[in-house]
C-alpha cells in the first residue's frame, strides 16, 4: 500500500492504489516509478498515467514558493495466466481455490500473486470413468466337484482385481480377468485401467455355491400289488451332478369294458368275453353283449281307384349284415277328386254345363274320370245377378265440378246414369248432387323479425289467416326460402332453419291455403322473415337519463327508443309501450302504441315538475321485452 503526500502541494491520486511522495524544498527534482499491475492508473496534478501514458514530468509549487519537480516513470507487471490440465477418477474431486471439481469441463480461477497483481488459472479437468466387469453373477458346483474358474469382461486397455468385499476387503487376485476362487462363496470383480490407476465405482458380485441333487418324482401304475410302493433312482445330470428319481408305484385295477349289440344268428346271442393286454402289460378284459336283432319291417301306404288291388304286398329282403328285412305295401281306395267353380251370369244370360243349359242359380255337378281311371267330381256353383239400382249421394261447390263415372256435372240436382258391374251386369246409378258454400281459407301475408345469430326459429303460418276449421283445410308450400329451409311440423306450423348464422337482411316463402271439401278455393300468403342487429345493446347504450322539455329545440323529448326506430329491429313496432310514473306512484304519461314523452302531464297538459321520474318500457326482439329505469326532467 502506497501513499503520495506533500503538505504544501496538491494531492496526488493512484487509481486502484496510494503512493506516498515526500516533496520539499531542499531537492527540485523526485523521481516517481512505482509498479503498476496491468490495466492500473495513476493520477498526478489532475494527469492520469496508464500504459498508454507510462512517463512524465509534473511542477509542484510549495508554500515557501519554491518549485518541486517530479518526474514519472511507471513499471506494469505483465498479467499472469497459467494453464492447468488434470484428469481425475470419477469419485475423485480437483481443488482449485477452495472449490471442488468432480465434473469434466474448462474451469476459471481469478488469484492474487506476490505482486499484488491478478493471477489467471485455467483448469481443463477431464474425469475418466471405468465401468464394472460384465459377466455371470452365479455358478452353481456339485457337492465335492472342482470349483469353476470365474471370468469377467472389460474395456480395451483395462484389467480386473478381485476382493472378499464389496468396498475395501482383502486383495485375492491382481490384474487378471478370470480368477478360481479357493472355496464357495461370494467374490468381487473390480475393473482397473493400469494407465491411469482409475477403478471401477462398483464391483460386481459373484455368487459360488453348492447346488443340491435334484430330485424328481414320478408316478407309474402296476397290476403286481407286490410292485406298489416308492423306488429311488440315482442319476446323473448333463454337468456331472447326482440326481435322484422318485418312482412311486400304484395298483391299476383291472381295465373292464362292457359293449353291446344285435346279431340275427341265434348262436351267436349272449355274452363273449376278449382278454387284451394294456401298455403297462396288465390283463384288459371286454365284455360283449348280443341280443337277437328283430326282423326289420318297413310299412308303406297308398290309394288306388281300382278295387282289383286293393289289400297289402310283402316283399322280403336282406339286410347287408345277411338279416331278413320285410317291406309291407298296403292299398286302400282313393277318394274321389272334387274340384269346386264359381260363376257369376247377369238376369237374362245361361251358360251350358254337363250338356246342360242353366241360367238358375244352384250347385250342379258332373262326373269325369283322372288320366289313372278315377272318378273326378266338377261341382258348379252358379249365382244369377239381377239389374243392380243404387243411390249415390254427392256434394258440389259453388262454381265446382264433380266427376262421377264418365261425366263431369255442375250443378246441383238428380241424375241417373248406367254403369257396369265387375262381372260386366247392368246397374243403374242415381246420383243427387247438393251444393255446399263452405267458409273460405283465407291466406293473409306474415311478417316477423328475428335478433341475428338465431339458426332455427318456429313459425305459425296461420296465426292471422281465416281458416274454415279443424280439419277442413289443407296448406302447400309453393316456393320456399332461399336462406334455408322450412319444415312443416303440424298444420300450419313448423320450423325454418338457417343456412348460414350470420345472415342478415330478408328471408321469404309462399304458400297456398285450400279447402278439403272444395279443393278450388284456394287464396296464397307470403311469410317474410327478416334476421336483424340485436337492437337490445344499442337501446341500452343510448338510453337517456334525462332531459330538458324547455322547447329549445334541443332535447326536448324522452325518445329512450329513438336509437333504434329507424334499424328495423323492432318486431312488430305497434305493439310498443312508455309510462312515465312520478315519485309517488302516479301515473304522468302512458304512450299505447310507443310514442315520445314531450314532458307534459297527460291530465292537466302542463309540463311536469322537474325531478326523478321512472319509466316502463316495453317492445317486441324475438320476444317481448320491457325495461323500467329513472330518468330526470330538468327545467331552465
Amino acid at each position: 500500500h502506497v501513499q503520495v503526500q506533500n503538505p504544501n502541494a496538491p494531492e496526488l491520486i493512484l487509481l486502484g492504489r496510494s503512493i506516498t511522495i515526500q516533496v520539499g524544498c531542499l531537492s527540485n527534482s523526485t523521481m516517481l516509478s512505482p509498479a503498476l499491475c496491468s490495466g492500473e492508473s495513476l493520477e498526478v496534478n489532475g494527469t492520469v498515467y496508464d500504459e498508454s501514458n507510462p512517463v512524465g514530468v509534473e511542477v509542484f509549487t510549495a508554500a515557501s514558493g519554491c518549485d518541486s519537480t517530479v518526474n514519472i516513470s511507471l513499471n506494469f507487471s505483465a498479467a499472469i495466466s497459467n494453464d492447468i490440465i488434470a484428469t481425475i477418477c470419477q469419485g475423485e474431486s480437483y481443488l482449485l481455490d477452495g472449490v471442488s471439481y468432480t465434473q469434466s469441463g474448462n474451469y476459471t480461477a481469478i488469484l492474487t500473486a506476490a505482486s499484488g497483481c491478478d493471477s489467471i488459472v485455467n483448469l481443463n479437468l477431464s474425469v475418466e470413468t471405468v465401468a464394472m466387469p460384465v459377466g455371470p453373477n452365479s455358478y452353481a458346483i456339485c457337492a465335492g466337484g472342482p470349483l469353476p474358474a470365474l471370468s469377467v469382461n472389460v474395456e480395451a486397455g483395462e484389467t480386473a482385481d478381485w476382493y472378499d468385499t464389496p468396498q475395501g476387503g482383502s486383495l485375492l487376485a491382481q490384474g487378471a480377468v478370470s480368477f478360481t476362487p479357493p472355496a464357495p462363496g461370494t467374490y468381487y470383480a473390480e475393473a482397473r485401467n493400469p494407465a491411469s490407476g482409475c477403478v471401477s465405482l462398483q464391483r460386481l458380485a459373484i455368487v459360488v455355491a453348492t447346488a443340491p441333487p435334484p430330485i424328481s418324482t414320478v408316478s407309474r401304475p402296476t397290476c403286481n400289488p407286490f410292485e406298489v410302493g416308492r423306488d429311488t433312482l440315482f442319476l446323473q445330470t448333463p454337468a456331472g451332478c447326482d440326481s435322484l428319481v422318485a418312482v412311486d408305484y400304484f395298483f391299476e385295477a383291472l381295465d373292464t369294458t362292457f359293449l353291446s349289440g344285435t346279431t340275427c344268428q341265434w348262436e351267436e346271442v349272449g355274452v363273449q368275453s376278449l382278454v387284451l393286454a394294456s401298455q403297462e402289460g396288465c390283463d384288459s378284459i371286454v365284455y360283449l353283449t348280443l341280443a337277437l336283432e328283430a326282423r326289420l319291417i318297413r310299412r308303406f301306404s297308398t290309394t288306388t281307384c281300382e278295387p282289383d288291388m286293393l289289400g297289402a304286398d310283402t316283399i322280403y329282403l336282406q339286410t347287408t349284415d345277411g338279416c331278413d328285412s320285410l317291406i309291407i305295401l298296403e292299398r286302400t281306395l282313393a277318394p274321389p277328386v272334387v274340384q269346386s267353380s264359381d260363376t257369376v251370369i247377369c238376369q237374362g244370360q245361361s251358360i251350358i254345363f254337363n250338356n246342360q243349359v242353366l241360367d238358375t242359380g244352384g250347385t250342379y255337378t258332373d262326373t269325369l274320370l283322372t288320366p289313372a281311371g278315377c272318378d273326378s267330381i266338377l261341382q258348379l256353383n252358379l249365382s244369377v245377378e239381377g239389374p243392380f239400382e243404387t243411390i249415390r249421394e254427392g256434394l258440389i261447390c259453388e262454381g265446382g265440378v264433380y266427376n262421377y263415372g264418365d261425366n263431369a256435372y255442375t250443378a246441383p240436382g238428380q241424375y241417373q246414369q248406367y254403369l257396369q258391374s265387375s262381372e260386366g251386369c247392368d246397374s243403374l246409378v242415381t246420383l243427387i248432387l247438393e251444393a255446399i258454400s263452405p267458409p273460405p281459407a283465407l291466406a293473409r301475408d306474415d311478417e316477423a323479425a328475428f335478433q341475428s345469430g338465431r339458426t332455427l326459429v318456429n313459425l305459425d303460418l296461420t296465426a292471422n289467416d281465416e281458416l274454415p276449421g279443424i280439419g277442413e283445410w289443407e296448406l302447400e308450400i309453393l316456393e320456399a326460402p332461399r336462406h334455408g329451409i322450412f319444415t312443416i311440423d303440424s298444420p300450419g306450423r313448423g320450423s325454418y332453419e338457417l343456412f348460414d348464422p350470420e345472415f342478415l337482411g330478408e328471408d321469404s316463402l309462399t304458400y297456398r291455403l285450400c279447402t278439403t271439401v272444395c279443393p278450388d278455393t284456394c287464396s296464397e300468403a307470403t311469410a317474410r322473415l327478416f334476421f336483424r342487429k340485436d337492437c337490445q345493446e344499442a337501446i341500452e347504450a343510448n338510453l337517456p337519463t334525462g332531459f330538458t322539455p324547455d322547447g329549445d329545440g334541443v332535447n326536448d323529448l324522452f325518445d329512450p327508443l329513438g336509437a333504434v326506430a329507424d334499424g328495423g329491429c323492432l318486431q312488430n313496432p305497434q305493439n310498443a309501450r312508455l309510462v312515465i310514473i312520478n315519485r309517488w306512484g302516479e301515473v304522468a304519461f302512458e304512450a299505447d302504441p310507443y310514442q315520445p314523452w314531450d314532458g307534459r302531464h297527460q291530465s292537466t297538459g302542463s309540463l311536469a315538475p322537474q325531478g326523478v321520474y321512472f319509466f316502463i318500457l316495453e317492445f317486441e326482439l324475438s320476444e317481448r321485452q320491457w325495461m323500467r329505469r329513472p330518468v330526470h326532467v330538468l327545467l331552465r
